[in-house]
């Protein structure tokens, strides 16, 4: 979601207004930096060690019709990303990520999430090799816990990314590289999740865990109001100038002119206030780029509700329900629960 939602305090009364309640040169770092990956195992990084290959995504379970037509991460398919992990750095150990050769003109976005409950401040920047050694290409701006590094390779040349700060002790982050065609948009984080990015509503869907990692709120209609902004950044609460204008969902009761999202939009406030959520963990410094679609806005029987989107690619894929969530009935029926098997309880259903 785009902006925080309202919580239980206004539930009664929204549920009654809407409808779904290898390194080639010689390394200059001084010391090593410690890292954990997401399995929690404590590892050294050897920046002469050849990248890993993609990350692996959860595989998630069919749609209920299986002929419904999958999204092709190709919007915007992700030529590389680096393993995420938790990274600790001091002074005397900055951390340097395992080398990429980029093409000229790809667009690479360098991310830090600095552990906020830790304290400490930490710095990334990204560095090129120049045939003897490597140099400061383009550093992190702003203040806080995150910071964001998003440039263009002006020449094809070996490129890695590097996480530093002035602090003698270690300072726990996340860092994280990604390459991708410039005709790549888009910055969301923590995409699916109830809020704005990974900063969740005012009462706080978010929480920090060890690793850096946020457990995090998810409804059935944040994967589709989410979905919805990442192809219309104007429409109906997702951060734009809202003037975006769309044909209304056919056969729903929504007319004309009819901003876009604004039906998804909807049907998250009302999951919110329901209760319909359960939570999730989310690396915050992975951005889902444009267009990435985990949901597709359906009208059954008038209701508006979705189609989880099957994993494919980059795209992780529409976020289901594990057993004991609540969920609106109609949103059940189109196979949100992750076993695909529910029990009906008026206009709710709970996974099984």
């Amino acid at each position: 979601m785009k902006r925080p939602y309202l919580r239980a305090s206004a539930a009664a009364w929204l549920c009654t207004v809407l409808p779904a309640c290898e390194d080639p040169g010689h390394s200059d770092a001084v010391g090593e930096s410690t890292t954990q990956d997401d399995a929690d195992e404590v590892q050294e990084h050897d920046e002469h060690d050849e990248h890993d290959e993609h990350d692996e995504h959860d595989e998630h379970d069919e749609l209920v019709d299986p002929e419904s037509t999958p999204y092709v991460a190709g919007d915007c398919a992700i030529t590389y990303r680096s393993p995420a992990a938790l990274i600790t750095v001091s002074s005397a150990s900055p951390y340097n990520s395992a080398w990429v050769s980029v093409t000229a003109g790809s667009r690479m976005l360098a991310r830090l999430h600095r552990r906020e409950f830790s304290g400490g401040t930490a710095d990334i920047r990204i560095q090129r090799y120049n045939g003897v050694a490597w140099v400061n290409y383009l550093s992190s701006s702003g203040t806080g816990a995150r910071k964001l590094v998003d440039t263009t390779a002006s020449t094809t040349a070996y490129y890695r990314f590097q996480i530093y700060t002035s602090s003698a002790a270690g300072v726990p982050t996340r860092g994280l590289l990604d390459v991708v065609p410039a005709s790549c948009t888009g910055l969301d984080t923590c995409f699916g999740a109830s809020g704005k990015n990974c900063e969740g509503f005012p009462n706080g869907s978010c929480s920090e865990q060890q690793d850096g990692r946020y457990r995090c709120d998810v409804t059935v209609g944040a994967n589709m109001h989410d979905s919805c902004c990442s192809a219309h950044p104007n429409g109906s609460n997702c951060g734009g100038n809202g003037s975006a204008l769309c044909t209304a969902p056919a056969g729903s009761s929504y007319n004309a002119p009819y901003t876009c999202c604004k039906a998804e939009w909807d049907h998250a406030v009302g999951d919110a206030a329901a209760f319909r959520l359960h939570k999730f963990l989310m690396d915050p410094v992975k951005t889902a780029y444009r267009r990435t679609t985990l949901a597709t806005t359906v009208v059954v029987n008038g209701q508006v509700t979705a189609k989880a989107t099957p994993a494919s690619g980059a795209n992780p894929g529409g976020i289901k329900a594990p057993a004991g969530t609540k969920l609106w009935t109609p949103d059940a029926q189109q196979g949100w629960c992750t076993s695909n098997t529910f029990i009906v309880s008026g206009s709710n259903a709970t996974c099984q």
